[in-house]
């Protein structure tokens, strides 16, 4: 069995957390060293303002799950704006996207279940999670629409989400940084 020693640091990188060197503590530990690590030249400022710019099959994508046809077409001609924040004292992430018909909220921890209430009034459960430094994964589920995840990938000037529906389909859209 392979054993890794690794430190983390808190990210005010005053203090270190004990080394350790169990193999589950292991994974934890590096998830902390990825997490403070601020220094990476491959991690972005996520939190911020994002502007629509355009989308790709989203036509499709919001047919494959059940959108009604005049629902999509709104939502397909609407420029939203995304704002990302984050507070660590309770470690909520919290995605807001409004538009000039609804302003949608996600407020969430990572890796605890939650519930999504869509537009149409339908309930999700759902869990974030984070890939890396700069990509979150939102894996939600509904007894009629199925199961689908949302990847938000952040980088320095703009944010793509892929979304993944279980039948197959996949949408993409991409938001740019609004520089403040």
């Amino acid at each position: 069995m392979l054993f890794q020693l690794a430190f983390a640091f808190c990210p005010d990188k005053s203090t270190r957390v004990k080394p350790s060197i169990t193999s589950s503590s292991t994974a934890v530990l590096l998830q902390r060293i990825m997490a403070a690590e601020t220094n990476n030249e491959n991690d972005v400022q996520i939190e911020g303002t994002y502007k629509l710019e355009r989308n790709e099959n989203l036509d499709d994508y919001f047919r494959t799950v059940g959108v009604p046809y005049l629902a999509r077409k709104m939502m397909l001609t609407s420029s939203p704006e995304m704002f990302v924040t984050y507070e660590p004292d309770t470690e909520i992430w919290v995605f807001k996207t409004v538009t000039f018909f609804r302003t949608i909220t996600q407020s969430f921890k990572l890796d605890e279940p939650y519930t999504e209430v869509m537009p149409s009034g339908d309930e999700l459960e759902s869990v974030t999670s984070r890939a890396g430094p700069n990509c979150f994964i939102i894996k939600s589920t509904h007894e009629r629409i199925g199961s689908f995840e949302r990847i938000f990938d952040f980088s320095k000037d703009e944010l793509v989400i892929t979304m993944k529906h279980s039948k197959g389909v996949q949408a993409k859209r991409f938001f740019k940084r609004v520089k403040s």
